[in-house]
């Protein structure tokens, strides 16, 4: 298995930041909402990049232990999370599932190619947690608000995926679910209840109504 050096950890041409922005301004919720993703996001990726490092100190002393490795992330995620979301069950939940996720991905692939433990892929993942935990905090601030029902938007574009262009405008009960083909979600990035296929890099948001 080939090592990870501290040093090629963050390298790269990649625009994180570019990407950041890139991301969340085409997606249909307030300026204050893409604002608070964006900055979720940049948490998020600067602890993933201190677990990066994290492995590749262990690795040079050919000592990885991946428990500490996942106790870690759920340490690291929690504390940033909570900046931006209450503690409730589900945000645990997602957590717990997260980390064990994250854990056995990285472990299947250390040493493989460097995407694994690179700047893009702790982008691509913090963007997406980040739109599940803000997505949960908003869900929760909308029941609590007495908003009664909650619409599925989606950005109207080619980049669309098919299953989601179908849920487009779909309107249900604030507390029931969004039946796609292979799950069902509270939201979308709803990734205690998705599938990675329904989840990954969507743009789409919600809506909420009183009637």
């Amino acid at each position: 298995m080939a090592t990870i050096r501290i040093d090629e950890i963050n390298q790269g041409s990649f625009d994180y930041a570019r990407y950041i922005e890139d991301y969340f301004e085409p997606m249909d919720i307030t300026e204050e909402q893409k604002d608070e993703r964006k900055k979720a996001s940049r948490d998020f990726r600067d602890f993933l990049l201190f677990l990066f490092t994290l492995l590749a100190v262990q690795d040079e002393f050919s000592t990885i232990d991946w428990a500490y490795f996942e106790a870690e992330f759920v340490i690291e995620f929690e504390r940033n999370a909570l900046n931006y979301a209450r503690n409730t069950e589900l945000l645990q939940e997602f957590i717990r599932e997260k980390a064990e996720e994250f854990t056995r991905i990285t472990r299947e692939h250390y040493g493989d190619d460097a995407y694994w433990t690179s700047d893009e892929r702790a982008t691509f993942e913090a963007v997406n947690d980040a739109n599940a935990v803000l997505g949960y905090e908003e869900l929760e601030e909308a029941i609590e608000n007495g908003y009664k029902y909650k619409v599925w938007k989606t950005e109207l574009d080619s980049k669309v995926r098919k299953d989601h262009r179908s849920m487009e405008g779909k309107k249900v009960k604030i507390d029931d679910y969004f039946v796609l083909p292979d799950c069902m979600m509270l939201m979308p990035h709803d990734d205690v209840n998705g599938t990675e296929k329904q989840t990954s890099n969507c743009r789409c948001s919600l809506k909420y109504t009183r009637e």
